[in-house]
């Protein structure tokens, strides 16, 4: 690259600074500031035994990420062998929206399936079952949320599986069992990789173990900052242990991610009947039968018009941040393509350490995040930045959802064919308009794809946009949880559907975004 090619990668490593260095130093400054400082502010008064809090967030994550690889398994095969073929765009949307709906609106989903009045909640009161009802909702509305995660990691390695592997299993006679062993073998990657983002995501989850009332180390930080009144140096000692997971997990997601890559066959493996009614079957009793369940109780009392009335300025607030939001992010994943597409080493690795930074702002304990903003921008000349614009709503936002970008581009850079690669070095291909012209279907997939899920991903985003919202500027997310909290379901289901409805338009804007790459 030179000259004007600098420009996107450039404003890549610019909000990577903002977003993620900058406040990482911050908070690396409140650590060690001392306890009385303004910066250390005081310690919690109370705090659940580490032990304690470890084991319980390492159950609940390592239960729901082997329950997601299991339901997530066949599934991604299908996705994986559908590319290119005429379904591929309908199975893609049901498959990634689910992703976009927050967890704790699944979990809540559930919630609703047995209320005050029904048979199951007087006999879960009578055999006092209650805590134990609602610790199998909370895993229900996890694993919903969690198996399109698999299934999407799966399916990125098993589209380069060829269609001869399946028939010389079939001419070996191989049965069931040998086919199973084979899959694995073939899939194990993206299982693992599956596995583990899910882990981290369901070990630093806040806001559904917060409603369900289990105490986990997301819930542990937010308790204490936000009832103890915790000053950032509590908060980030308390948060070490969950940091220092996330940051062994992206290490592992690292090494998972960048190797094993191949080319799509030329004569892909077909998808096969048991697993589309499978993956038919999974889908319908983890997204359509919360839903119906939902539904089915509510006592209809919600009005469209007067959900608007109320909350339409939290809406409009939520769009445009989400659309702001949207926007970064399409920079930050082209100029991480353009660098990685870079034939000079260093180079590539710039992008490397992006990537990694993003990759841990999404798995580290949001409310973390959040205290490490306000350290870097609560300050004189930059409070502005915290008190009368929602600027640092989208770093914030950023700092949480930038690794689908970091993600989406790694991986369609790492796919490129070398041929490509060499051809436009060749054709001196190296400024903004030469670049943009020669690898436009890459840089539209991953931009484009990324942009979408990121703006519906902030519209649900709960932790930091309490933590940061600007005074008077009120975010739809807060009147979701504001509605769970008070039991108001018809107020949730019209926001849900709100968001159901961003999630499907945002699916298919993703998924038409590697339309001309599969063409390619």
């Amino acid at each position: 690259m030179r000259r004007s090619g600098w420009i996107l990668p450039g404003v890549a490593l610019a909000l990577c600074a903002a977003a993620i260095g900058y406040p990482a130093l911050a908070a690396l400054s409140a650590l060690v500031a001392g306890p009385g400082s303004a910066a250390g502010g005081a310690a919690p008064s109370t705090v659940r035994h580490g032990v304690e809090l470890f084991l319980t967030s390492t159950c609940w994550a390592a239960a729901v990420a082997v329950a997601a690889v299991l339901a997530g398994w066949v599934p991604g095969r299908l996705l994986g062998r559908s590319a290119g073929r005429g379904w591929y765009l309908p199975l893609s949307v049901l498959i990634l929206a689910p992703i976009c709906v927050p967890a704790y609106v699944v979990f809540y989903a559930w919630w609703q399936a047995w209320p005050a009045d029904s048979a199951l909640y007087r006999w879960a009161v009578a055999a006092d079952r209650i805590h134990l009802a609602r610790m199998i909702t909370l895993f229900a509305g996890l694993l919903c949320w969690s198996w399109p995660v698999a299934a999407w990691c799966v399916a990125g390695f098993s589209g380069a599986e060829p269609a001869h592997r399946d028939e010389l299993l079939q001419l070996d006679g191989a049965g069931p069992a040998r086919r199973l062993i084979e899959a694995a073998r073939s899939d194990w990657r993206g299982l693992a990789l599956g596995g583990l983002i899910v882990f981290l995501f369901v070990f630093n989850n806040t806001t559904s173990f917060d409603i369900a009332q289990i105490f986990t180390y997301g819930y542990e930080l937010r308790a204490i900052e936000s009832e103890l009144g915790a000053g950032p140096r509590a908060v980030m000692l308390a948060a070490a242990p969950a940091i220092a997971m996330a940051a062994i997990g992206v290490a592992a997601i690292w090494v998972l991610s960048g190797r094993g890559f191949t080319e799509m066959a030329i004569r892909p493996a077909a998808p096969t009947r048991a697993g589309a009614i499978t993956t038919a079957a999974i889908w319908l009793a983890s997204v359509a039968l919360p839903v119906g369940l939902f539904i089915a109780n509510l006592t209809g009392e919600a009005s469209p018009m007067t959900f608007v009335q109320l909350y339409g300025r939290d809406l409009a607030n939520t769009l445009a941040v989400a659309a702001i939001t949207a926007l970064a992010t399409v920079a930050v994943a082209v100029g991480l393509a353009a660098l990685w597409q870079d034939h000079r080493r260093w180079v590539r690795v710039v992008a490397d350490a992006q990537a990694i930074g993003w990759l841990l702002g999404a798995v580290v304990p949001a409310t973390s995040v959040g205290v490490a903003l306000e350290a870097a921008y609560n300050r004189p000349g930059l409070d502005a930045m915290v008190y009368a614009n929602p600027t640092i709503l989208v770093l914030g936002y950023l700092a949480r959802f930038g690794f689908v970008a970091a993600l989406l581009a790694r991986w369609v850079s790492l796919r490129e064919p070398r041929t490509l690669r060499d051809l436009r070095r060749l054709d001196g291909a190296d400024t903004l308009v030469a670049y943009v012209v020669a690898a436009w279907p890459r840089l539209l997939a991953a931009a484009g794809a990324a942009g979408a899920v990121v703006a519906v991903l902030s519209m649900s985003e709960l932790v930091v946009a309490a933590r940061l919202a600007p005074p008077g500027f009120p975010l739809i997310a807060g009147a979701i949880l504001n509605a769970v909290h008070y039991q108001r379901p018809d107020t949730v289901l019209l926001a849900v559907l709100a968001l159901v409805g961003v999630a499907l338009a945002a699916g298919v804007a993703a998924v038409a975004m590697f339309r001309p790459l599969c063409r390619r």
